[in-house]
């Protein structure tokens, strides 16, 4: 009779699984609801594990004899790993690898008479390093006599059933390995207690006499216990291997992290590190100094520190880094110790021959030529200058430039922005139609020598390089100084219609364009007439153009400041918009100039609104 009552049980179980699956996640109290798998296996099927993988048999429950997985039924369930969960989970030799950060899972059992205790026998040791090759897990040793034993769950109103939550988070630590096996006793059947340790087995660890079932590691951030195959350490400028260079006197060293995977590719992130360093040589900053790494949390893949400068000294440093753990360090790895000297120079090295022949000079369209490069209109132009000494910084850089159009000209100066302590970079923005700009580069080394390039000169015309969207276009505007025909740098102007206006200054270039408030290009216009205002020498004037074509256009306003010659170039033609302002000195002895300037005002104001499309 007890015979056909086992298999009762076991088909109802079966039903049972069937109709409403068991998935369990997170913390919890009270014992897991026993998951039975879907199909059960016949008793041959359990009699040993293949080669590749190791199955937790899964037999019909009846208690018969000494045979653990003949009479208990042993499932898993693993949140999110259905790989791992119900008979997957692999049994010794095989190893269950499971997440760093997993909260838990359970294991549950059910056998086919009533249970009077169960209990697990855990013990485990901490992720290895060189240095620890076999630590023990903190609460859970593999010293037999202080072995560490959990009762399990007996379910109130099913005694047959028994479950366990494995606390990973809590108990176990990212990196550490998990040894474990089962015991189950009863007062209904013989023999009167059963263990896993009996069927499927292996001592582990090595050495000692402990029989375990199963085994569990949670992944640790590091695949190796050597530093060198999990972080990669960089300088910069480089200090470390080949091709070291010493800082020079105002150079900070930059020290980066990247955490490598087993395949050499970026991988986890690294957790937390800390730089320690010895400075030599200066008794100014002479001793021992540690620096963390930042940002120190799980949402960057690379952490960086800076140290320095300390010029003349003898530096020497290595890093550490590990998971924090409860207010704890757990998996921790240090690497060697390197060191370096921190140079007293850091000039050009050979300042006699120019900039081209310590620094690279680029561009973006190329227009480093010796002849003058042609452009289409409105085509910007990235200059760059880096300088491939790594110890050598560039401590100031700048563009010296002239533009020139057919109305006037202008020069001056504009400062380059660094990207490092050896790199800088500047935009030269789109010419208008016909303009053309002659430019040279200049740079100084951390002792403030200067270095200059060549000229380079580079012409734009005809089509824009970019089309604006449809029913939109642009235009720039120039301010020109009737008395000396350059054009007009870093003067106000406004553009606006009946419901939106925007003010800016004409670039260091003498031309205005203008841009979208966040810089990311040029402010396209829908078709429509806009009012356009500027200012120069106390005087504003205003002219109206009207956009409906995507061709830009150029608007124009001519001002005075102080006399007018009679060799000022005043082109009638393209037309321009407004007034000549300003104060212009007259008198008899430019009479024959006076009458020429009158007709040239008179015809301004015939054109007053036209604008140049």
């Amino acid at each position: 009779m007890r015979g056909w009552t086992s298999v009762l049980v076991v088909a109802l179980a079966v039903l049972a699984a069937l109709l409403a699956p068991v998935g369990l996640s997170g913390h919890a109290a009270a014992a897991a609801p026993v998951a039975t798998p879907a199909s059960v296996a016949s008793p041959a099927a359990s009699s040993a594990p293949a080669a590749a993988k190791c199955p937790t048999p899964q037999n019909l429950a009846a208690w018969t004899g000494s045979d653990f997985f003949d009479d208990v039924l042993v499932t898993f369930t693993v949140p999110g790993l259905q790989n791992m969960s119900a008979g997957n989970f692999q049994t010794v030799p095989c190893i269950n690898t499971l997440p760093t950060y997993l909260p838990g899972f359970w294991m549950n059992i059910s056998t086919d008479v009533a249970i009077s205790e169960a209990y697990v026998t855990l013990w485990g040791t901490l992720w290895p390093t060189p240095n620890q090759p076999l630590a023990d897990l903190p609460g859970f040793p593999y010293d037999t006599n202080q072995i560490t034993q959990k009762p399990m769950t007996v379910a109130p109103g099913t005694p047959d059933e028994a479950s366990f939550y494995f606390d990973t988070y809590r108990y176990f630590y990212p990196g550490s390995t998990v040894y474990f096996n089962v015991t189950v006793d009863t007062n209904q059947a013989s023999p009167a207690s059963i263990n896993s340790a009996d069927t499927l087995s292996q001592i582990a660890p090595q050495g000692t006499s402990l029989n375990a079932t199963w085994k569990f590691s949670l992944n640790a951030p590091w695949w190796s216990p050597h530093f060198s195959d999990d972080v990669r350490l960089s300088t910069s400028p480089p200090v470390l291997g080949a091709g070291v260079f010493e800082p020079n006197i105002n150079q900070s060293l930059d020290v980066g992290l990247e955490s490598v995977g087993a395949n050499g590719l970026p991988s986890v992130p690294v957790p937390d590190a800390l730089l320690t360093f010895t400075i030599g040589n200066d008794p100014g900053f002479d001793g021992t100094y540690s620096i963390p790494f930042g940002p120190t949390n799980h949402t960057f893949q690379n952490l960086t520190t800076l140290i320095g400068p300390y010029p003349g000294a003898e530096i020497e440093l290595n890093v550490s880094a590990w998971l924090p753990w409860e207010g704890g360090v757990i998996d921790k790895i240090v690497s060697p110790n390197y060191w370096y000297n921190w140079s007293t120079q850091g000039g050009w090295p050979t300042p006699e021959l120019g900039l081209a022949a310590n620094a690279a000079l680029t561009s973006t369209p190329n227009v480093l030529s010796t002849t003058t490069t042609t452009l289409a209109t409105g085509t910007s132009v990235n200059v760059t200058i880096h300088e491939t000494e790594p110890n050598v910084t560039i401590d100031s850089s700048a563009v010296r430039f002239t533009f020139s159009d057919a109305d006037g000209s202008v020069g001056g100066v504009v400062t380059m922005h660094p990207i490092n302590q050896n790199t800088s970079y500047l935009v030269l923005p789109g010419l208008p139609e016909g303009g053309q700009l002659t430019f040279s580069l200049l740079a100084k080394d951390v002792f403030g020598d200067p270095l200059a390039s060549g000229n380079y000169s580079y012409l734009e015309t005809g089509a824009p390089t970019a089309t604006p969207p449809s029913g939109s276009s642009y235009f720039f505007v120039e301010g020109i100084n009737a008395s000396s025909g350059a054009l007009l740098a870093n003067v106000p102007y406004t553009v606006a219609n009946a419901s939106w206006s925007q003010s800016a200054l004409t670039t260091p270039f003498g031309f205005g364009l203008l841009i979208i408030p966040n810089g990311a290009g040029t402010l396209d216009l829908p078709y429509g007439t806009y009012t356009v205002t500027m200012t120069a020498f106390g005087h504003a004037q205003d002219a109206k153009v009207t956009l409906g074509s995507p061709d830009p256009t150029m608007v124009r306003f001519w001002f005075a400041h102080g006399a007018v010659s009679a060799s000022s170039a005043l082109p009638l033609d393209p037309i321009t918009v407004g007034l000549i302002a300003g104060t212009v000195a007259l008198t008899g002895a430019f009479y024959p100039l006076y009458r020429w300037f009158q007709e040239r005002q008179r015809r301004a104001e015939q054109e007053r609104t036209r604008v140049t499309l």
